[in-house]
């Protein structure tokens, strides 16, 4: 879908709210695509953060067939020079990220390409452009089907994008065809996308502009190993705990 018809979308031609019953004083709940594009026009809106390390804290649970496989939370001090520290779950102390404990995503990773502070500063605003290039640079996805939609997750969720940036991957997640509102829930709205194998689930907060959480659940038909990625904290801060260098 191009970005025309996205507009078009906003403009309330090619995608009508719900309304909900109740007569004169029935409360209009917004279809996804419109709750995605505010997001668009907030994230234009959002003024740039200034510090010096990118701060992300992303707690994940995962599951498999039904049974809980447990939860981890990593959190991530990233310079604009791409030098990365991180802790992970039950650890005090700050490690150098990269070394013999291994590469922990920190808000500079696109699936399996690493991006520098440059580059994702110069990402394109053109919400088609912008979905060309992060599929084109993301590598391999795990399924065909979600190509253009994960990549726009991080974008959204843990990278320090520029406003424009957001707001041009805002508008191409609202130009999926198959994006429905759950409601409002802790954090933001609540969306899903429908796929042949699963469904995606997002939390968006639209006042701040960003994605705060992701939930992939297995089709019955084909049961998987199920996920939650919340980001808790994205964000610019001139603050690193004592680092073991």
């Amino acid at each position: 879908m191009l970005f025309s018809q996205v507009r078009a979308v906003d403009c309330g031609v090619l995608d009508q709210p719900a309304v909900t019953s109740g007569g004169p004083s029935a409360v209009v709940q917004k279809s996804g695509r419109q709750i995605l594009l505010a997001a668009a026009t907030a994230a234009v809106n959002t003024p740039e953060e200034s510090g010096t390390y990118w701060y992300v804290k992303t707690v994940s649970t995962s599951s498999m067939a039904g049974r809980e496989l447990g939860e981890s939370s990593v959190e991530t001090w990233t310079r604009r020079d791409g030098k990365s520290w991180f802790r992970a779950s039950g650890k005090n102390e700050v490690t150098e990220n990269g070394g013999k404990n291994g590469h922990w995503s920190d808000g500079f990773d696109l699936e399996n390409t690493r991006l520098s502070y440059e580059q994702i500063q110069r990402l394109a605003t053109d919400p088609d452009e912008l979905v060309t290039w992060l599929v084109r640079h993301a590598g391999k996805p795990l399924h065909v089907e979600t190509a253009r939609v994960v990549p726009l997750l991080k974008v959204l969720s843990s990278m320090p994008a520029p406003p424009e940036v957001r707001a041009a991957a805002f508008r191409a997640l609202a130009a999926q065809p198959n994006v429905r509102n759950l409601g409002a829930v802790d954090g933001g709205e609540s969306l899903a996308i429908d796929y042949p194998f699963g469904e995606l689930r997002l939390v968006t907060d639209v006042e701040a502009a960003r994605l705060r959480t992701s939930v992939f659940t297995s089709a019955a038909a084909k049961p998987g190993k199920d996920g939650t990625t919340l980001v808790e904290k994205a964000e610019w801060t001139d603050d690193l705990p004592k680092a073991i260098r």
